[in-house]
Parts: structure tokens; C-alpha cells; sequence
């Protein structure tokens, strides 16, 4: 009973690795203050746990400076319209109203690397307060969504790709930031609150690249700002919520209280305790 125990308790660890395998990404650990923002030439890229995130910055003198890749960022401003408020969230705040979020303005040679290849279960994604207002009322160079009609089929829409060690293209996932296609206007929309964006149909990938399409295009590309917001790479899908409630009451019919997490991995460590127990009073019941 022993040998088999412990068999069980092996195959039940490397079952449940993957969980362990990437740590929640936020970007908390560089809150200083309220409005602060990355903003430098001396970094190329910056790395949180187990994720490299691209950057670049250049400054033109003058006062210019230019950016690509993903910045952190703790501004609060959701009224003020235009570039000069391209670091703030529509949300004022992260996920759960945390202090810091990641403003992305990807390029094509910018991407989220993984220090080893692994499963990604998805993000927290929102606009910017500067895309926000370019779609919601057009400004200088960007059309009011949905036109004077308000039924122009317009849309802006977030892309990502996942790719694998040898850089082959797992898949991809499409998320809509806004979208007016629907011929009922009253289900047109432009997001301004975190939504979940899941990513688990990549597969196991080494790198992330986002894209960003609108149907509000020009002779020099997008005219919709190339911006999103995004947080708690890799967090909790909130989909998964009922099956953890599954395994508590599960538990709880076990006639165990308290203390234990809804949680599939401490439902799986407690299947193995269980086990063991069962083995060495087995054991002792024999000697």
C-alpha cells in the first residue's frame, strides 16, 4: 500500500507542476508613486519573474521622446484626451486597483519572452484613456467610431500570438477593444473596465507577440492610437471559479472545515495526505 502511495503522491506532483511553473506577472514592485511611468534610453527591455518584457526609448532632444514595447505605469488621469495622456488607463487603476498596470505600444519586433517554454493561462487587458477618447470621439487625426450615424461597422481589435522554442507559431487569439459591427447599435461597446483575455489555447509557447488592427486606417497605417493596457499576466482565469468551488464542496463532504484554500492544488495535496495516512495506519494495523 505504501509503494502505491507513494506512486500516486509522484504521478499527483507531476501532474500539478505546471501550475508551479509561472508565477503571477504584475507590477507592483515598481510603484513609487502615483504618475510615474517608465521612461529611459539606458533600458532595452525590463524582466519581472519569469517574463522579459521589449522597450526601447529614444530621445530626439528638444523635449521629443519616442517609445515602443510595453512601459509600467501608474498614472490615474481618465478625463484627459490626446498623446500627451498615453500612459493612463481608462480603469485609473490595475487590476483590483492595484497601484501599477503595463501601458503596451508594441512594434513589430516587440514581444513577451518566457524564460522557459510554458503554458500561459491568459491577462487583464483595458484601453488606454487615449484610445479611449480617439474611438469614443474622434479627435485630429482618428474618426468618432460608429461615424455621425453611429452605425459605421468599426472595430479595433487586440491580437496575440504565441510562439514555441523554435519560433513556429502556436496560434493565435483575437480580443475586441471596441467593436460597432453589430447592426444593432445598442450592442456596440468600447471597453473601460479589465477583461480577461485567455491565452491557454496557445499551448505552451516561448514568446507573445501583440498586434493591434482597426478599421480606422489611413496612407500611413492605423489611425486608431496603437495602444492597450494590460495586467496580471498569467493570473487566476476567472472562468476556472466553479470547478474550484467543485473541489471545496468536494472537500467539505470529506467532513474537512476551514483553512483549506478552494484550491486545486491544495485539493490534490490533500488526496495524497489522505493516502499516506491510509498507508501507515495500514501499516501499523499489520505490525
Amino acid at each position: 500500500m505504501k509503494k502505491i502511495t507513494l506512486v500516486l503522491t509522484g504521478l499527483l506532483f507531476f501532474a500539478l507542476k505546471p501550475a508551479f511553473a509561472l508565477d503571477v506577472c504584475t507590477f507592483e514592485s515598481f510603484f513609487t508613486e502615483d504618475d510615474t511611468h517608465l521612461e529611459s534610453v539606458e533600458i532595452k527591455n525590463f524582466k519581472i519573474s519569469d517574463f522579459t518584457f521589449s522597450y526601447e526609448g529614444t530621445d530626439w532632444g528638444g523635449g521629443m521622446f519616442s517609445w515602443t514595447g510595453f512601459a509600467w505605469s501608474s498614472h490615474r488621469d481618465t478625463f484627459t484626451k490626446g498623446y500627451d495622456n498615453q500612459y493612463s488607463a481608462i480603469t485609473k487603476y490595475g487590476f483590483d486597483k492595484s497601484d501599477v498596470y503595463c501601458i503596451a505600444y508594441p512594434g513589430s519586433e516587440d514581444f513577451i519572452m518566457l524564460d522557459e517554454e510554458s503554458e500561459v493561462s491568459g491577462f487583464y487587458v483595458t484601453n488606454t484613456t487615449y484610445a479611449y477618447y480617439s474611438m469614443s470621439e474622434g479627435d485630429a487625426f482618428s474618426k468618432k467610431f460608429g461615424g455621425d450615424s453611429g452605425s459605421d461597422p468599426d472595430y479595433f481589435k487586440l491580437i496575440v500570438e504565441g510562439y514555441n522554442s523554435s519560433n513556429s507559431k502556436t496560434g493565435e487569439v483575437h480580443f475586441y477593444l471596441a467593436d460597432f459591427r453589430d447592426s444593432d447599435n445598442s450592442k456596440d461597446y468600447i471597453v473601460d473596465e479589465w477583461k480577461w483575455v485567455k491565452l491557454s489555447s496557445l499551448g505552451k509557447v516561448k514568446k507573445l507577440k501583440f498586434l493591434l488592427s482597426s478599421s480606422d486606417n489611413g496612407d500611413f497605417g492605423m489611425n486608431t492610437p496603437g495602444y492597450f493596457a494590460m495586467d496580471n499576466l498569467n493570473g487566476k482565469d476567472p472562468s476556472d471559479s466553479d470547478s474550484d468551488n467543485e473541489i471545496s464542496c468536494f472537500i467539505s463532504g470529506l467532513g474537512v472545515s476551514g483553512g483549506l484554500k478552494k484550491n486545486k492544488v491544495l485539493f490534490f495535496a490533500f488526496v495524497s495526505l489522505v493516502l499516506f495516512g491510509l498507508s501507515v495506519k495500514r501499516e501499523k494495523n499489520e505490525s
